[in-house]
């Protein structure tokens, strides 16, 4: 006899939470997000709201949550296959209720771009893409050319050095490049499934003009992300060098910063308005940690005299990476959020100083000539605030986001 499912009560307080994450999750909120919102309105700890959310969907299974998750790779193939057999997406929508339209709509062209060029190829789908109003603005003039230059770090080779000639793109640009490159992958992709849906005894000519739009769109695209990554492959070098015991690896570091570079400009969400440079760093760092800690495992493996490591699933190691990237944007989405409850003052102190959001961090000097105060009353102001964030934010995995990078005292 099977047994029954044993549920907990929960009192009027978690109702209310339960309640409250429902609304957000119809809107299309992520658990992370949903839980650092609710915890911004009650006070109460992420990791305790999480738990409580968790549980409830496990012992709710007729009436559960439907924030959105990620996929794991079989369950991609599983919605790729229901794709290529011409379900509709409202169909798909309803196989799927925890993945977003947007998210299923960016797997399913994706993956059919990347089945007809017979290479992985991944962008980010957003519906301004398959807005054609906005097609005008997308393939306008591109915004001016920013006019500023970063300094050479000392220490940096001549032929490294030539990277920190080149000009900074300003955030404008980085908007309209990022949106004109997922575009051209999304006009690929739409293109892409259009050939493949052809009967083989179809019309070869209306194939090859297919096909042929499908190769400029797709080399219109690598262009664009080309010149993104050349524009920022000196936040490699700066990572690189500031990082401890850099010095005997430090080729080989700049070697998997570019690589992870190239996964980082592919996973950027422009839409979410936030400068690329930030998120790359904060990105880079991470990947640099994964990696020593990685190699510090394996190194114990090997001194303890096992032969034998554990087999890691390719697929689920992606999924974790773009978890936490989507996890730093939602923390940094939690540090705006956060700032409307500080003094207006301290508030705007915190991002001249910190670069939050589109801007450059500034010095104290700077600082304390935009507000009118000195130098040292813009620190202990600062200090004040990044005291009142820090206490906000107990609760979040905080080890995972570099918030010392973006909290600088």
């Amino acid at each position: 006899m099977a047994k029954a499912q044993k549920t907990s009560a929960i009192n009027g307080e978690q109702i209310s939470i339960v309640k409250r994450a429902r609304e957000l999750a119809n809107e299309g909120g992520s658990l992370s997000k949903i839980s650092a919102t609710i915890s911004d309105e009650t006070r109460i700890t992420i990791r305790a709201i999480t738990a409580l959310l968790l549980s409830y969907n496990r012992e709710h299974v007729d009436d559960f949550i439907p924030f959105i998750q990620q996929l794991r790779a079989k369950s991609i193939g599983e919605l790729y296959a229901m794709y290529k057999n011409n379900d509709s997406l409202e169909t798909i929508c309803n196989v799927y209720p925890h993945v977003s339209r947007e998210k299923i709509i960016q797997i399913c062209r994706s993956a059919c771009l990347s089945e007809f060029l017979g290479q992985p190829t991944k962008y980010m789908y957003n519906e301004d893409l398959d807005d054609a109003s906005l097609q005008p603005e997308i393939l306008g003039a591109e915004p001016p050319q920013s006019t500023e230059k970063s300094r050479r770090p000392k220490g940096v080779p001549a032929y490294l050095g030539e990277l920190y000639d080149r000009p900074l793109l300003s955030f404008e640009q980085e908007q309209y490049l990022f949106r004109r490159m997922n575009f051209e992958y999304n006009e690929a992709a739409k293109l892409a499934n259009a050939t493949m849906s052809l009967d083989d005894g179809g019309d070869a000519s209306l194939k090859n003009l297919y096909r042929r739009e499908v190769e400029r769109s797709v080399r219109s695209a690598e262009n664009i992300r080309n010149r993104i990554l050349e524009a920022n492959l000196r936040l490699v070098i700066s990572v690189v060098k500031s990082w401890k015991g850099s010095q005997p690896r430090f080729w080989e570091m700049v070697s998997d910063g570019n690589v992870s570079l190239m996964k980082i400009v592919d996973g950027f969400d422009y839409k979410r308005g936030y400068k690329f440079s930030t998120y790359a760093v904060n990105a880079l760092k991470r990947n640099f940690t994964k990696s020593e800690s990685d190699e510090q495992k394996l190194l114990a493996k090997e001194q303890s005299g096992y032969d034998e490591l554990p087999v890691i699933d390719e697929g689920e190691d992606t999924q974790s990476d773009a978890d936490a990237d989507a996890q730093l944007l939602e923390l940094q989405e939690f540090v705006h959020d956060l700032l409307k409850n500080l003094d207006p003052r301290e508030a705007e102190i915190l991002r001249r100083r910190q670069g939050i959001g589109n801007e450059d961090a500034a010095t104290l000097k700077v600082v304390g000539g935009e507000v009118g105060v000195s130098k040292e009353r813009v620190r202990q102001l600062q200090g004040r605030a990044i005291d009142n964030l820090r206490e906000r934010l107990q609760g979040f995995k905080l080890e995972d986001f570099y918030v010392e990078d973006i909290f600088k005292e």
